[in-house]
């Protein structure tokens, strides 16, 4: 069959046949060398036009006639003029004339017919080698063009990223989506690429940098924590507990460090996962001294859980703290289920607020009653804390307007169904046992929920703890004094109550007596053989941490030179002892006592901290953002959370990075 295009090999002989007759007419580049050289010779064999000319001058002055000497000059011009000749093929070629042309007229010649330029085509190759051989002679070579030229790109894409890395910090800090116009102009600078590059460089410099102060304290502790996102995906939350001091001020931190993506959600798989990724961010696992998880049984089990297995593997002692909050939780929740009759009362207060806000109506007729307009019914929710307090008040509080909107709506509502669900919580409610679970609930669970609150301060310490729980489990030996009346229900949830508080909180009882000389109530009672005695009790756990001479030289010197300040009343905790050092700037001489203190403070209280990073995580990682890869979640989650700790040194640090990376990469900037 005929074809019906030209084949390659066709092809290939019409271009060499083109480039032939392109090329033919075309002389070799050797002929302007050899033109040149001829012309010199003859010019040397031959006498100049100067020398011909000064010869003529000296016989004419010898005759005396000026008329011959203007005849010799004239013939001696047509000589230089005879020179260029037209049917040479390049008339103008330097090589036709000799050194020096002082003839005007010749000169005035060469200029109107133009320079000597061969007739092309010249090929790329010629150009490129003709360019190179001139930065040459300068002496610029191509290594340094290049630098030069990527230098100046660099300074380019600094400028224009110190305005891109603004916003997309903002937006980051916020939880907010990377999103951009879909138009064809506005997108410039934040491709999805250029956004995940930018996300990893700045998380990779913020986590570096957070690690590096860590490891400069002579302790820190671990706080982890796990949550399901909205794919299903278990995600561990990985948080550091440290102390900072800077200028002669104490601060506890707790710095959120990551989210790890969990496959395996064993004890033993956590471990192995967990110590990888410390390892990996650069942490010093030598220097691991507490550890603080729920109270879910394959992280806080005794025998094969999370805390065993590292405290296995650690050849440092690193006591597990539970969640003192999470424990505080469950004793309500024992207090609750220990009585029938309070899984009813619960029941009602749930069933209150439903009815009320699941109509607009409702809602607003009981709304109007109200005297204070920040009074009004609070949904109870089983895992926060703080809810019960808030509902149990809500309900106390709007009691006669809750009694007097469900009396109307039972008498003159035209649904049936409305009117049937009003008549049974109004009849719940008007119970005396309801009446008195109410008042009772309201008072045990205000005792515990201003514990509850300070617990969750990231600055709690253990010795901060015990004293809110001490004045909690008080609070609640009072009420049981002084309610005389005797009900079951009422006796059985104080002592539930007051015996989880002891039972749960046990653990957590068991490290604070090691450090308990330490507290400043205790510290400035303390005798001789009693600082001995603690501090050899404490080195029997610690002992490779500290000089145990030393350690009780030392509290025995600086209770009795700071016996005044520990007496004040501001000096309250641990760290107020502490920041009495630092402010004293006597830190070198008590070294061993301020490594104590430093130990104790890092002993971690709850994983409030945990807690709120998933907050965190439900926000980036929505319902319409569900499809984000784990880097990308796990470095804005880490800006988001730590964004006060991204100082304009770490911003110089990410955009000088950044643009040397992608100097030479602008064209993606442009996707």
């Amino acid at each position: 069959m005929k074809r019906k295009y030209i084949s390659g090999s066709a092809k290939r002989a019409e271009k060499r046949k083109s480039i032939q007759i392109a090329t033919q007419n075309t002389a070799p580049i050797a002929s302007f060398f050899e033109k040149a050289e001829n012309v010199e010779s003859d010019a040397e064999d031959t006498p100049s036009t100067s020398s011909v000319a000064d010869e003529a001058q000296l016989s004419t002055s010898n005759e005396g006639v000026d008329s011959g000497s203007m005849k010799k000059n004239a013939e001696t011009s047509n000589d230089q003029l005879g020179l260029f000749n037209l049917a040479n093929e390049y008339p103008t070629d330097r090589g036709h004339f000799p050194s020096s042309i002082e003839e005007g007229d010749l000169k005035r010649l060469i200029l109107s017919h133009g320079p000597c330029k061969p007739d092309g085509p010249f090929t790329v190759e010629d150009e490129q080698a003709s360019a190179i051989y001139l930065r040459c002679k300068e002496g610029k070579t191509i290594s340094d063009e290049s630098q030069k030229q990527n230098q100046r790109e660099t300074n380019l894409w600094v400028n224009v990223l110190r305005r891109v890395l603004g916003v997309f910090l903002c937006l980051a800090s916020l939880s907010l989506a990377l999103r951009g116009h879909d138009e064809k102009y506005a997108t410039r600078y934040m491709s999805p690429k250029i956004q995940n590059e930018l996300i990893l460089t700045t998380s990779q410099l913020l986590r570096k940098s957070l690690v590096t102060e860590i490891n400069e304290c002579p302790f820190w502790s671990i706080v982890l924590d796990t949550t399901s996102d909205i794919n299903r995906v278990d995600q561990l939350s990985v948080t550091a507990r440290w102390v900072k001091v800077q200028n002669e001020n104490v601060t506890i931190k707790e710095t959120f460090l990551g989210f790890i993506s969990v496959t395996d959600g064993t004890a033993a798989g956590l471990v192995e996962t967990t110590c990888k990724y410390v390892e990996d961010i650069g942490l010093d696992m030598e220097k691991l001294r507490g550890q603080a998880y729920d109270g879910a049984s394959v992280m806080s089990g005794v025998h094969s859980g999370v805390q065993k297995l590292i405290k296995d593997r650690s050849s440092k002692p690193v006591p597990f703290i539970h969640c003192a909050a999470h424990n505080l939780n469950l004793v309500i929740n024992d207090a609750v289920n220990s009585v029938v009759d309070n899984d009813n009362f619960s029941g009602v207060i749930q069933s209150i607020y439903v009815f009320f806000s699941s109509s607009i109506n409702r809602s607003r007729d009981l709304q109007l009653l109200a005297v204070d307009s920040s009074l009004s019914l609070k949904k109870l929710c089983v895992t926060r804390w703080s809810s019960r307090v808030d509902s149990v008040r809500g309900v106390r509080d709007r009691f006669v307007d809750i009694l007097k909107r469900l009396t109307v709506i039972s008498l003159t509502s035209k649904d049936k169904k409305e009117r049937d669900e009003a008549v049974g919580i109004k009849k719940n409610i008007a119970k005396i046992d309801f009446i008195i679970n109410l008042v009772l609930w309201e008072r045990i669970l205000s005792c515990t929920n201003s514990t509850s609150k300070e617990l969750q301060s990231k600055s709690v310490d253990l010795s901060a703890a015990s004293r809110l729980l001490s004045i909690s489990l008080s609070e609640l030996r009072i009420v049981d004094s002084e309610r005389a009346f005797k009900i079951n229900i009422f006796y059985r949830t104080i002592d539930v109550a007051v015996t989880q508080i002891e039972v749960r909180f046990k653990g957590m009882q068991m490290v604070t007596e090691k450090f308990d000389f330490l507290f400043p109530r205790n510290f400035v009672k303390l005798e001789v053989a009693e600082i001995k005695v603690a501090t050899s009790n404490l080195l029997r756990v610690y002992g490779e941490d500290f000089d145990g001479d030393d350690l009780e030289r030392e509290v025995r010197s600086f209770q009795v030179e700071f016996l005044d300040e520990l007496k004040a009343e501001d000096v309250t905790s641990v760290s107020s002892i502490l920041e009495i050092i630092y402010k004293a700037r006597i830190a070198s001489s008590f070294p061993q006592l301020c490594k104590l203190l430093l130990l104790f403070l890092t002993i971690p209280v709850i994983v409030a901290s945990a807690e709120r990073s998933f907050s965190k995580l439900k926000i980036i990682k929505s319902y319409l953002r569900s499809s984000i890869a784990q880097e990308r979640l796990d470095g804005l989650t880490l800006i988001s959370i730590e964004n006060k700790e991204i100082t304009q040194t770490l911003k110089d640090k990410v955009i000088n990075h950044f643009a040397f990376v992608n100097a030479r990469r602008k064209d993606r900037f442009s996707r």
